[in-house]
């Protein structure tokens, strides 16, 4: 199943309401009856499913032919359309990344590294992703598209980070 950005932001403002009822009902009325372990069944039900749900979720990238991004969630498998053919893609939880481009260029996944990391660290080196091709990045991206370029230099904390730039 694809979810798309704004069914994400939607799942999580369900749990919030859910939970934050649950909260209310609690400070609101004085007794401890059966309708509040109700509440509270429900709650961690519903909660907890949508924690597992955006866990499972492999986040999916995709670059149309005009350059514009769009990202979705993957849960188990999914078929999509790209360019005139059928394409499944998986979900393998989160930290994963897969990339769909659609476009006639070619991406380039830079892999930057900041501070110093421990020894014997392997860094994967920068790839490219062809046109109208996908590579599945075992990260998560943290900047995506030429405009949104990484900083100088980000805070380690006396140890080193590797962060992922999807660009063009």
């Amino acid at each position: 199943m694809l979810l798309p950005e704004p069914a994400i932001y939607v799942l999580i403002g369900i749990a919030a309401a859910v939970v934050l009822g649950t909260v209310v009902l609690f400070k609101r009325t004085p007794t401890r009856g059966k309708l509040h372990w109700v509440a509270v069944g429900i709650s961690v039900v519903v909660a907890g499913g949508v924690a597992v749900t955006l866990m499972a979720a492999s986040h999916v990238v995709r670059i149309s032919a005009g350059l514009t991004v769009t990202e979705a969630r993957v849960i188990g498998t999914a078929s999509l359309q790209l360019d005139d053919h059928e394409v499944e893609i998986t979900g393998h939880g989160s930290g994963i990344t897969v990339i769909l481009n659609e476009s006639d260029r070619t991406l380039e996944v830079h892999t930057l590294v900041y501070g110093e990391l421990p020894p014997k660290t392997l860094v994967p080196p920068d790839v490219t992703v062809a046109p109208h091709g996908s590579y599945t990045l075992h990260a998560n991206l943290d900047y995506v598209g030429p405009n949104q370029g990484p900083p100088s230099s980000v805070s380690t904390k006396g140890g080193g980070k590797v962060n992922y730039w999807l660009t063009w």
